[in-house]
């Protein structure tokens, strides 16, 4: 791919990006190579965003955990007989769930 990159009273620059260097065109002669014009298709790739079944049911878990009050968060530690603090807070009860659910799978 090769791009202009800037030009004076002499001629034009090119950057080849396959060889890594600068190529230079001399005013009135036209180039020899396929120059792109558009080099912002270089900049930017773009990658398809990769997120398994298995992200997205933690996701809805976590938010569907989120809803349930310390008290409810408690009987499901309980229910699942798991070791937390007993003046444990909402977020070390909802991390204790998640935690444990992911060992299970």
């Amino acid at each position: 791919m090769i791009i202009k990159t800037d030009s004076n009273a002499n001629g034009t620059f090119y950057w080849d990006n396959v060889e890594k260097r600068t190529r230079f065109v001399r005013k009135g002669e036209t180039p020899e190579f396929e120059v792109v014009e558009d080099p912002e298709s270089m900049l930017h790739v773009e990658t398809p965003e990769k997120q398994t079944m298995e992200t997205t049911e933690t996701k809805k878990q976590t938010d569907d955990i989120q809803l349930l009050t310390v008290k409810q968060l408690r009987e499901v530690v309980k229910d699942k007989g798991l070791d937390v603090p007993t003046n444990a807070d909402k977020k070390t009860l909802i991390d204790a769930i998640v935690q444990a659910d992911e060992d299970d799978e």
